[in-house]
């Protein structure tokens, strides 16, 4: 907050909420009154999480390192005389009872936490938009408010040892429903199928599938939602692979390119050119190296490897709490790597008429190079 000479931090964003107060908030879907965390600049201030009283709920279950907890909106429940609870329901009662006292409207329980850190006034970011501006128009006129989002993911780009374990188990989740997606891949197979073995393994695991831009045959040419299409894999084609999801609110992606028999001579020189990319700047990952430098790399790598007219926007991005963090390996880009970030690195390939290909790890870069935190082998897979 120095750096921005900053009052405090406003949260309104689900990640940035999580990397403040530890809430990994379960409710899929959205609710009338907001999910703030706040954090003053002051060390002996407390970190403040806001949320609508119903999601006392998900506080009753599991532990957040928020200092104090307020509520705003309403909900209802009733409680019957002498019913015997369960421990979480004994659990959530008594934070019912103690902190729906003081709610009220979002932006007044807002404007007093505030006031009561000293943040209605001076330079304070908020990542919402609007709600620092109707604060200053309202009761808080001496409030700077500032857009916050860039701030936020500059603070997160560089991860806290707990945040790298999360995204090391992320990972190693989501290869396992990889692998057996992969086994799952054979002629014959529904592609319905498979993409629902990967969330099922993902749930098993406790984890939930985000997002599946995997595709078999010509049409893995491009990132096409093949669900519900009745594709079948045919023997000769090839599927590729690139999938991912969440585990504790942080981000796992990754792919692979898989063959359905023996693989064209194309196959395996574009599947090799790509590998060599990805391989190039892995060797080359460390604090210093600029993001730039390392694009070029993989580009020059991945042409000279064989794809002579090879082409991307990035090379990889920064990942955490979103799966596209602020930072990644892009074209002049003078962003210097530095110890604590994670980040995928991927060389894809896509061409109309033809078919796609993938492969994509991920990385923490360390004090003195980098660790993969994925372990699926490079090879292609042929089945």
């Amino acid at each position: 907050m120095a750096a921005h000479d900053l009052n405090g931090l406003v949260a309104s964003r689900q990640h940035n909420v999580t990397y403040l107060t530890g809430y990994d908030r379960k409710l899929g879907f959205t609710l009338p009154s907001p999910t703030r965390a706040i954090l003053s600049r002051d060390p002996a201030a407390p970190i403040v999480l806001i949320i609508p009283p119903v999601e006392l709920t998900t506080i009753a279950a599991q532990t957040v390192w928020a200092d104090e907890i307020e509520t705003n909106g309403d909900f209802w429940v009733y409680t019957p005389p002498d019913r015997s609870l369960t421990p979480i329901e004994a659990r959530f009662q008594a934070l019912w009872a103690e902190k729906t006292k003081t709610t009220g409207e979002p932006q007044h329980v807002l404007e007093r936490v505030l006031k009561r850190l000293g943040m209605n006034r001076g330079r304070v970011a908020f990542d919402e938009t609007g709600v620092g501006y109707a604060l200053r128009a309202s009761t808080c006129p001496d409030l700077i408010p500032l857009e916050g989002t860039q701030i936020f993911r500059e603070i997160r780009l560089i991860k806290t040892a707990d945040e790298i374990a999360l995204l090391q188990q992320s990972a190693r989740i989501n290869e396992g429903a990889g692998r057996a997606m992969y086994d799952a891949c054979v002629p014959g197979a529904a592609w319905d199928e498979i993409v629902r073995t990967h969330a099922v393994e993902m749930a098993r695991r406790g984890a939930v599938q985000q997002f599946m831009s995997s595709a078999p045959g010509q049409e893995s040419s491009m990132i096409f939602p093949l669900e519900g299409h009745a594709q079948v894999l045919k023997a000769g084609e090839w599927v590729r692979h690139d999938y991912g999801g969440t585990y504790h609110s942080y981000w796992s992606d990754t792919g692979r390119t898989i063959s359905l028999g023996e693989p064209s001579q194309q196959l395996q020189t574009y599947y090799a050119a790509c590998r060599a990319g990805l391989e190039a700047i892995a060797e080359q990952l460390k604090p210093g190296a600029r993001s730039g430098d390392l694009f070029a790399l993989g580009i020059r790598t991945v042409r000279q490897a064989g794809i002579s007219h090879y082409d991307r926007s990035h090379c990889g991005h920064c990942i955490g709490l979103e799966m596209y963090e602020a930072g990644g390996i892009k074209p002049n880009d003078e962003l210097r790597l530095a110890a604590g970030m994670v980040l995928n690195v991927e060389l894809p390939y896509y061409e109309l008429g033809w078919g796609g290909l993938q492969i994509e790890d991920t990385f923490l870069i360390t004090a003195t190079g980098a660790e993969r935190l994925t372990a699926f082998p490079h090879e292609l897979i042929i089945h």
